[in-house]
């Protein structure tokens, strides 16, 4: 059984008068298990911005966030007034630990300083985890404030589900005024740590270095991820945030473009939503794209025929 990512090229931009940010995907329509790209451009007044930090957020239908980074559009600059100190992945007393096993949990030791000797600062610290084949699979968060010139430490826990790939892994914490999407800004560059998954058949071996991936140069930034294999169903919404500028674009999960209101089966609704646009065209009044199942820009009777023909499928 094949799922299927499609995603929107068009974006939406806010920004102030002289800061623009975009976000993009290289491609409109993904298989499960295939990287999602994402990339945009950061400019002030048309000139590339080199050494900024975009914050980028993505959550799905059901607004659960699917991944969270800090990518660079080249150099990365020093924290600006919160800096991750240190971050380290641990049992679930905060003792130093490299490998896990599938089915448990995963402990992470983050530690955040505020360098702001006169006043607090109200922080979101994330953890997002990646696999061996960069399937993001966990996110971990706290929100809180400190203290003037103060250090706050989060040790959360993450489930590795059987699902996840063995191998190497890799663990991105970032720390944010608040949430990306509601146009938060990232204090600090990404700090990035590995460990290794086992199925416990076997001694794990030691876990490698670990980077940020790859930066961004001349004001662009990148992102990549991998899909699971049994994604989230309906609109996908990604963010990318940096001071006042802002930029969303929106990717649609498909399990089966016959199951036209994305609920994992296809049912008398799926047909309602069909009827409803019967006859439209792109461009009229009551026009769903997501009806125009063999892309020919208009919904008929060949629409109709392929939700009958899968009728009463459902997604296991």
């Amino acid at each position: 059984m094949i799922f299927f990512l499609v995603i929107s090229l068009s974006n939406m931009v806010y920004a102030s008068p002289d800061v623009h940010v975009t976000v993009v995907t290289d491609k409109q329509i993904y298989g499960s298990d295939e990287l999602v790209h994402i990339h945009g451009d950061l400019d002030r007044d048309g000139t590339p911005v080199t050494n900024a930090l975009v914050a980028i957020q993505v959550n799905d239908a059901q607004n659960k966030v699917v991944s969270i980074r800090t990518r660079s559009t080249g150099t990365v600059p020093l924290p600006w007034s919160i800096d991750i100190t240190g971050f380290f992945p641990c049992d679930q007393t905060g003792n130093p630990k490299d490998a896990f096993m599938k089915g448990t949990l995963a402990y992470f030791k983050v530690t955040v300083k505020n360098l702001d000797t006169i006043s607090s600062r109200y922080v979101t610290v994330t953890i997002n985890l990646y696999d061996h084949n960069q399937v993001s699979f966990g996110i971990a968060w706290v929100g809180t404030t400190v203290g003037p010139n103060r250090e706050f430490t989060y040790l959360c826990s993450i489930p590795i589900s059987w699902e996840t790939s063995t191998g190497d892994a890799y663990a991105f914490a970032n720390v944010y005024n608040k949430w990306p999407k509601e146009n938060g800004i990232a204090y600090c560059g990404e700090e990035a740590v590995s460990f290794t998954i086992t199925d416990g058949a076997g001694s794990p071996s030691s876990a490698g270095s670990a980077t940020s991936q790859s930066l961004g140069s001349e004001g662009t930034y990148e992102l990549a991820f991998r899909l699971s294999s049994k994604p989230a169903l309906g609109d996908h919404a990604v963010y990318a945030s940096y001071y006042e500028a802002f930029a969303t674009t929106v990717f649609d999960v498909v399990w089966l473009f016959t199951d036209v209101n994305r609920n994992g089966k296809v049912d008398i609704a799926d047909l309602f939503v069909i009827a409803k646009a019967f006859g439209s065209q792109s461009g009229d009044v009551g026009w769903n794209p997501k009806a125009d199942l063999n892309s020919d820009n208009s919904v008929n009777i060949v629409d109709l025929f392929r939700v009958a023909k899968d009728f009463g499928k459902t997604r296991t």
